[in-house]
């Protein structure tokens, strides 16, 4: 296990910024803890060899013997952690630990400990539930030499994103000068960030995924040299093998959704170049790039895209992206305060043989009818000092108009919600 555990703690401390990571296991009778491999971030070191006993630490012992996990933000004071203070907590900095307990079954194995030195870290669900699919991985041990060539391609794809990223956002904030452009690319920026990061928890989940695969078959390949291969270990193998083989598939095919969504924006708002396109898909495409930020955002969203497949543009799918892109981060910016959940709605419908109508509306709280002229001028915000600029809506009319060959207007109410229509040709100019 030793090269799985050390892929492991350097894989996750730097996805998660963790300066210590490390394994630990069991032994037979569950009273002692061995450190299979701790990771430094900050000097690339690898440890081994230290042992925890129960006897020294047995309240910490009850509570991973008893839970899945122990989420210890301020492990000084917690009393699950505050055994561990005076002899490892205060001699190696740690002011924040997670550990997350390792099973295979009802079996106990170890834990994935994560430790913050420096400074107090709360710890999020989702690094919670990262770690734990960790473990998960840890006790799976099954591989296939095909695997092999998967992770090569996937850190090649994923080079090939990060590259991409960084290319795009330096075209965006040195091919603009005036205000309203910048805007328009930090937002651009933002959202490919966002999906690069979203990529890295399919990408890391098959590497590790491949790497207990890996490992689990040198091990069945040497019981088998021994002639202690048994049936029951047999099927044991090919029972953890289709676990892993089902976890493997699903991140590739979640990270091959969410790269070929990021392609086809990419390649659209890399050019403003005309083409035909499917509206609905194009709709689509650009939901699943923004749904990183949908979910991190603090108002439960509710989507509904009402568009028809085989609705057809001959347009600019880039500037179009763009548009809806400043009309979403507009609704999420203004519609929804005090509010725990609301509904974005996109929908599209034609309007006689050359023009169809493109609506971006929400439940949320409204603008007041005295407000309607002004929304579209520069510089006109309610977020004046709290990271508005007033930009946002003025790009979309200048894209529609100018880009597109269409017309944009509002309908809202105080208490009623927000629609903004998009008069545009089927044909842009």
């Amino acid at each position: 296990m030793e090269p799985v555990c050390r892929f492991i703690t350097e894989e996750l401390a730097a996805l998660m910024g963790v300066e210590r990571v490390s394994v630990w296991f069991f032994n037979d009778r569950q009273d002692e803890l061995h450190l299979q491999d701790l990771f430094r971030l900050s000097c690339g070191t690898h440890e081994q060899g230290a042992v925890l006993h129960q006897t020294a630490f047995a309240n910490e012992f009850h509570h991973l013997l008893t839970s899945c996990y122990v989420d210890a933000h301020e492990p000084y004071t917690d009393p699950r952690t505050q055994g561990y203070v005076e002899p490892y907590l205060k001699p190696n900095g740690i002011t924040s630990m997670l550990d997350v307990v390792v099973r295979q079954g009802e079996e106990l194995l170890g834990l994935i400990c994560m430790e913050h030195v420096g400074r107090s870290h709360f710890w999020q669900e989702s690094e919670i539930l990262l770690a734990g699919q960790l473990g998960d991985q840890l006790s799976l041990t099954c591989a296939m030499r095909e695997l092999k060539r998967r992770e090569a391609e996937l850190r090649g794809l994923n080079a090939e994103l990060e590259q991409r990223v960084q290319v795009r956002s330096q075209e965006l904030q040195t091919a603009r000068m005036s205000l309203a452009a910048t805007e328009q690319a930090a937002a651009l920026s933002s959202m490919l960030s966002q999906v690069a990061h979203e990529l890295a928890t399919p990408i890391g989940n098959a590497l590790l995924a491949a790497g207990t695969l890996q490992g689990d078959a040198l091990r069945l390949h040497r019981q088998l040299e021994q002639g202690q291969l048994g049936r029951r270990a047999l099927l044991q193998f090919f029972d953890d093998q289709q676990h892993a083989a089902s976890l493997v598939e699903r991140s590739l095919q979640m990270a091959s959704e969410r790269l070929h969504a990021l392609k086809r924006f990419s390649a659209d708002s890399a050019s403003d170049q005309r083409r035909c396109f499917e509206l609905r898909r194009s709709v689509l495409d650009l939901i699943e790039l923004l749904r990183p930020a949908l979910e991190r955002h603090p108002v439960l969203l509710q989507w509904k895209v009402e568009i028809d497949p085989g609705l057809q543009l001959d347009s600019r799918p880039g500037q179009l992206g763009q548009a809806l892109v400043n009309l979403i981060n507009n609704a999420l910016v203004h519609a929804f305060e005090g509010r725990t959940h609301g509904c974005l709605r996109i929908s599209a419908r034609l309007l006689g043989a050359t023009q169809l109508r493109l609506s971006v509306a929400d439940d949320g709280c409204g603008i007041a009818p005295a407000d309607h002229a002004r929304v579209f001028e520069p510089w006109v915000t309610s977020k004046a000092g709290r990271g508005g600029t007033g930009q946002g809506l003025p790009i979309v009319r200048q894209i529609v108009e100018r880009q597109l060959g269409g017309l944009i207007h509002l309908e809202s109410a105080l208490g009623a919600g927000t629609t903004f229509h998009l008069d545009l040709p089927l044909r842009a100019p």
